[in-house]
């Protein structure tokens, strides 16, 4: 292998390669030099031993021309290699490294010259990785490509060309060492960073470095110098680090601020992501601080003027306004309005129709026009309406049907408190249970009537306000209880049917509809008992009445009462009779007798 040496004058770049190690070639050997001896006093030790920068001259078969920066201001050494000694083959013009090494002392027959031996010489980088690493100082590079758990960095290099030219220290950063959160961190093509040095092994060329401990270091630093000068109302530039459903954490100068999702907008129905995203950078201002617990509490909202303080003009109760549905919920629909104004249209106000629920009038974007109820500037409220802007058909209803009316129509539903009528194709009536019947208490309309019957009603009144109608069903026949208030007065006496029996009492029919209630105490003069053992079903009673109610529509019997009296009256008929037949035979003992006979 041959290689010579020359001198001239000229200016080559000189740069440290990249370190890499490898098996050692044998060195070149130089067999042409031009005045070696010259050449090694002018260059001196400190010259060898060294990795050097050079140019690729030309090419011919397998020898390589190259010109080395000599060590004087305009010499430089050129030197041919064969073209083997590269790992790759160069071009013209393209800058390489190669290691100039003196075996035995200085002399012309020790040279060698090798750029194999460039790759795994890199001796400075190695001396000044070590000093750094053993003073703990963090040390220059820029991250090269990602690779199989984590990133290749060259270390000891200025920029993204001296990397590539081979310049520098292969170094590994693990994926868990290249940032502080869980998401993979995104780096510059050319930018610089400082990397702390976790494994150094120069035997076998083994660095990890970790690019998290100097992040961390950089923001427990920046978070001490935020906490000393943070104020409520400061207005600074952070970074997204992540979002939850309840707002989003930024990163602003080195601590993660909680921006709530009711500081991001004034609007109240928005998507946290049609606003954010992670990584974003975004301008917020600082609502509230506790330095104790080292919380931060931001806002985005608060960069602009709340627009409720300026709607007093626009906005009005009886306006009519036009906005687009933004939410539908079971109680009703927000329309926006304007920026961060919207108003709520709740399902009564929807229409004059009963409504189920919203979405079955409206879909989300909907254009609604609506009229204004109320504007509660304090709560951020505005009431709206769209049934208002149609006309009442209770108002066309009175009209039609007016109080007093009598019609035929059909039971649509029962209630626990009534039944409801058909009044038109829109409209229905309600016949509270206490309308149903003059005579009949139910607990239940249904003990009376189904879904689906006709009846007969009357109209009785109607409520604009609340949308509703009065009927009464009992109401189309005359009120009964004013002729029975003398005809069961208290104190006449009647003959009633059993009609049911329970606990309290016997319920007996008196006419018709009509029935009185005879208590348990009230069926016999004798003990008490069950009135399953006094009296049976269908059996005929002569009772007095004791009470008379209308207004409760109650009429209280009783069987003990009349006996008691008929007795007594039927004794002072014997008393009479005695004292106006004194000479009847009839003696005491014989009208006792016969009053004993009797059943009371």
């Amino acid at each position: 292998m041959n290689s010579a040496i020359e001198t001239k004058s000229h200016m080559a770049p000189r740069k440290k390669p990249h370190n890499r190690k490898m098996k050692r070639k044998e060195p070149m050997i130089s067999s042409e030099l031009i005045d070696r001896e010259l050449l090694f006093k002018k260059t001196g030790p400190l010259f060898w031993d060294e990795v050097h920068s050079a140019v690729v001259q030309k090419i011919e078969g397998e020898q390589v021309s190259i010109e080395i920066q000599g060590p004087g201001e305009h010499e430089s050494l050129t030197v041919e290699i064969p073209v083997t000694d590269f790992v790759a083959a160069p071009q013209v013009g393209s800058v390489v490294t190669v290691y100039l090494e003196k075996v035995n002392g200085l002399t012309p027959e020790s040279v060698r010259i090798s750029a194999s031996l460039a790759k795994a010489a890199g001796l400075s980088e190695i001396a000044r990785l070590g000093e750094l690493t053993a003073a703990k100082e963090p040390v220059s590079g820029l991250v090269a490509s990602p690779i199989k758990g984590g990133y290749s960095v060259t270390l000891l290099v200025n920029n993204r060309e001296e990397a590539e030219n081979g310049l520098g220290l292969r170094a590994f950063l693990p994926m868990s060492q290249a940032s502080l959160g869980r998401n993979n961190p995104q780096f510059l093509d050319n930018e610089l960073m400082k990397f702390k040095v976790k494994e150094f092994e120069p035997k076998t060329g083994n660095i990890i470095v970790s690019l998290k401990d100097i992040l961390l270091k950089q923001k427990k630093e920046n978070q001490k110098k935020f906490w000393e000068n943070a104020a409520v109302g400061q207005v600074l530039n952070g970074v997204v680090q992540s979002i939850v459903s309840y707002g989003a954490f930024v990163d602003v100068g080195g601590v993660d601020g909680l921006l709530h999702i009711s500081d991001m907008s004034w609007e109240k129905h928005f998507k946290i992501t049609d606003l954010l995203h992670e990584g974003q950078q975004i301008e917020v201002k600082i609502i509230e601080i506790d330095q104790k617990t080292k919380k931060l509490k931001i806002g985005m909202k608060q960069l602009t003027e709340d627009p409720w303080q300026s709607i007093k003009n626009e906005f009005q109760a009886g306006v009519d306004v036009e906005g687009d549905v933004v939410s539908i919920s079971d109680f009703g629909v927000f329309v926006h309005l304007a920026d961060g104004i919207e108003g709520l249209i709740h399902l009564s106000e929807i229409s004059w129709q009963r409504v189920k629920h919203p979405s079955s009038r409206f879909k989300l974007g909907d254009k609604v026009k609506a009229r204004i109820l109320s504007v509660q500037q304090g709560d951020h409220r505005i009431s709206l309406s769209t049934k208002a802007l149609e006309p009442n058909p209770i108002q066309k209803l009175a009209e039609k049907f007016p109080a007093g009316a009598v019609l035929k129509t059909r039971i649509t539903s029962l209630k626990s408190y009534g039944v409801f009528v058909d009044l038109s194709d829109t409209l229905t009536g309600l016949v509270h249970i206490g309308e149903l019947s003059w005579t009949k208490h139910v607990e239940h309309p249904s003990e009376l009537f189904t879904e689906g019957q006709e009846v007969e009603i009357v109209v009785l009144g109607f409520d604009l306000d609340r949308q509703r109608v009065s009927c009464s069903i009992k109401r189309t026949t005359e009120d009964p209880w004013p002729n029975w208030r003398k005809k069961y007065a208290k104190g006449t006496r009647h003959t009633v049917v059993v009609k049911k029996l329970i606990n309290q009492g016997a319920e007996c029919t008196l006419e018709g509809d009509l029935t009185g209630f005879c208590p348990t105490r009230e069926l016999s003069s004798g003990e008490g008992g069950r009135p399953q053992d006094m009296v049976k079903m269908d059996q005929k009673l002569d009772v007095e009445v004791m009470n008379f109610e209308p207004r409760e529509q109650r009429i209280t019997l009783s069987v003990k009462l009349r006996n008691a009296k008929e007795t007594k009256e039927d004794y002072q008929v014997y008393l009479n009779k005695q004292g106006n037949d004194s000479s009847s035979n009839i003696t005491l003992k014989d009208a006792l007798s016969d009053l004993g006979n009797r059943d009371i």
